[in-house]
């Protein structure tokens, strides 16, 4: 599948990290810039800084955005950022990996949620999907809920069921 995006043409992306975290926005960089190899990168700490890293000018491609940290307002804020700047892409890392908030993430027009449980690897895989023109979503969304899994074990299927 052929990509098409900022990464796809060769160009070097500039990537908004945004976590009230210092240790973990450095981890971060450190990972997506070993893994894209010439990222620009940008860094804020709150929500004001999100919106005034934007603001400043056209040049940012992704923002990689906590949902926890000052200002932020859960997917309510994922949808205003992406009403406010529609060309950014807008990837979702955080600690909450319910089901419910990825999403309500997601429908928010977030390009792609992962959590921070999951392995280093998949946050490098997830931006560069995004930064090719893609969605991601994380694969635990794949699995059914328990509370919607059949409450009936195999043995328990009436012959129609089978």
């Amino acid at each position: 599948m052929a990509e098409s995006g900022p990464y796809a043409n060769g160009a070097k992306p500039t990537l908004l990290l945004a976590d009230d975290h210092a240790l973990y926005r450095r981890g971060v960089r450190g990972l997506l810039d070993e893994g894209l190899k010439g990222a620009d990168f940008i860094e804020a700490a709150e929500f004001d800084g999100i919106v005034s890293a934007l603001e400043s000018g056209p040049g940012v491609d992704m923002a990689l955005v906590d949902l926890h940290m000052p200002g932020m307002d859960g997917s309510a804020t994922i949808e205003a950022l992406r009403e406010s700047f529609p060309r950014v892409k807008v990837l979702v890392v955080s600690g909450d990996d319910e089901r419910e908030t990825v999403l309500s993430c997601l429908s928010a027009g977030a390009h792609g949620y992962v959590s921070k449980t999951q392995p280093p690897d998949e946050l490098i895989q997830a931006v560069k999907i995004v930064l090719g023109g893609q969605m991601y979503a994380p694969s635990f969304l794949a699995r059914i809920p328990s509370s919607q899994a059949p409450s009936a074990a195999p043995g328990q299927f009436t012959p129609r069921q089978r």
